[in-house]
């Protein structure tokens, strides 16, 4: 598989994708394999989360995370940039030229002083 990633990234500088399917959601502190989230009308178990974030752990790939504003519920929706192994650089180089051309994300309210 590592083959396959390499390949990826020999024509590609950067694969963008979501962080989640979902927004960002409140918390909900019942043990992880109790809790669920719904995507399109479809409770999915929490943990499935994970295969999102899971490409870029696996590999030791660096992954960029990158604010673009919030959803309805007023919680922060965002992408994430996962680059080469070893290029971090190109990552935090996308993300800080995404964050160049749109408006700042606003913190929410519960984390401001």
């Amino acid at each position: 598989m590592n083959e396959r990633v390499n390949a990826f990234f020999d024509r590609f500088d950067l694969l963008v994708m979501p962080v989640a399917p979902v927004c960002a959601f409140e918390h909900d502190f019942r043990p992880s394999n109790k809790r669920t989230f719904d995507v399109d009308g479809r409770p999915i178990a929490y943990n499935e989360l994970m295969v999102w974030n899971a490409l870029a752990s696996v590999f030791g790939l660096p992954s960029t995370i990158i604010p673009l504003g919030t959803g309805d519920n007023g919680l922060p929706v965002g992408i994430q940039a996962i680059a080469k192994r070893f290029n971090d650089i190109t990552s935090l180089d996308f993300a800080e030229r995404v964050e160049a051309v749109l408006p700042a994300s606003p913190a929410p309210k519960e984390f401001l002083l």
